[in-house]
């Protein structure tokens, strides 16, 4: 006995949405962001990840940011502008576009739509992350970076604690009352030596 074409089409298009529901879940389980490896480093040191190096090597507060000498943006909290310097010595680029700051469960996502730092083969590029906190959240205050991809695999996220602890954040927080001058708000590279 055969089936009618109108019954093997409802079939045949049951077994194709089920196939695409089958393989956005298996996407959407690659790009969760538990599948990573951490890479922890240390202010002022080059942490090796993917095909290159990335330097957290300045931490600066303040109540508002700077340009050429005019206000550009303020906050009732605080403002954390983070150096970033990411080298790409080979023949492959060096991308980390995405970035938060974490104070223990606390997460902080960038403040300007500038949030990762990318170099490409034989450069180095440099870029200030801006981030907005809560002056009372800043204990053990650390960087995160990681590639931005849309799906990926198991990959390595950066961790780099900025040496804000329970005994110096009241330090943190006075700097904070301040202005952050002239942060590099946007990326600038230049080629390795």
């Amino acid at each position: 006995m055969t089936m009618p074409s109108r019954a093997r089409n409802r079939l045949l298009t049951g077994l194709l949405i089920t196939v695409c529901v089958l393989v956005a879940a298996v996407g959407i389980r690659i790009s969760q962001p538990a599948d990573f490896q951490l890479v922890r480093g240390s202010l002022n040191e080059a942490v090796s990840v993917r095909e290159g190096e990335v330097t957290i090597d300045d931490v600066r507060f303040g109540s508002s940011v700077l340009r050429s000498g005019d206000t550009s943006y303020r906050t009732a909290g605080m403002f954390v502008v983070v150096h970033v310097t990411a080298e790409a010595p080979g023949q492959a680029s060096l991308s980390l576009q995405r970035s938060q700051l974490t104070s223990g469960d606390r997460v902080y996502l960038p403040y300007s739509s500038l949030s990762g730092v990318k170099a490409d083969p034989g450069f180095r590029s440099q870029v200030d992350l801006i981030f907005e906190v809560d002056p009372s959240r800043i204990d053990d205050l650390a960087i995160e970076l990681w590639p931005g991809e849309i799906i990926t695999g198991y990959y390595q996220r950066i961790r780099v604690p900025l040496e804000v602890t329970s005994v110096n954040a009241a330090e943190a927080r006075a700097a904070g009352r301040g202005p952050v001058v002239d942060p590099e708000i946007y990326s600038s590279s230049s080629a390795m030596p």
